[in-house]
């Protein structure tokens, strides 16, 4: 079932209206997989201040950051009945991304983990069919090292503070 969670995740991102061809249209991890940007936004584009919400809105709100994963930044750990997924995300976590994602697998718990070294915190949050089970914030808790997973780059980024979104 794992496997199929992670295939899952693979497809195009968000191709929004006067976008830039891109080389390589499909990805093996995007947001937009399973929870995908709606038509009539992608026809607003992903920056327009006159028509709302536009697709930058619409992924802040629904995704819970408004920009798709880095398919460069993206791992995949897999262990015995455990699959790990490090990504990285700009500003915050993708907490309505998960949030819906768990409606779609309602078989899997799914834990989110952040961290955010720009604002000194980290956190998660656990989720169990597109319920939140538990969530956390604290000081972040500085590790040894240097680099990018030292520094705790991994799951994704930012304050779940902000709203987690509609469903997908």
């Amino acid at each position: 079932m794992l496997e199929r969670f992670i295939a899952a995740q693979a497809g195009e991102g968000a191709k929004y209206a006067g976008d830039e061809p891109k080389k390589e249209e499909f990805r093996s991890f995007t947001l937009n997989a399973q929870c995908p940007v709606p038509l009539e936004v992608l026809r607003k584009g992903y920056f327009n201040d006159t028509e709302a919400p536009d697709g930058r809105t619409w992924q802040w709100e629904v995704w819970g950051t408004d920009r798709d994963v880095d398919p460069d930044d993206v791992s995949v750990e897999r262990k015995a009945g455990q699959l790990t997924i490090h990504m990285r995300t700009a500003w915050c976590p993708p907490a309505g991304w998960l949030m819906a994602v768990s409606r779609l697998w309602p078989e899997l718990d799914m834990t989110l983990e952040f961290f955010v070294i720009e604002m000194g915190i980290e956190g998660g949050l656990s989720v169990k069919k597109g319920e939140m089970t538990q969530s956390w914030e604290k000081p972040l808790s500085y590790r040894k090292g240097c680099g990018r997973k030292a520094q705790g780059f991994n799951p994704g980024m930012d304050s779940p503070r902000l709203p987690i979104g509609r469903p997908c």
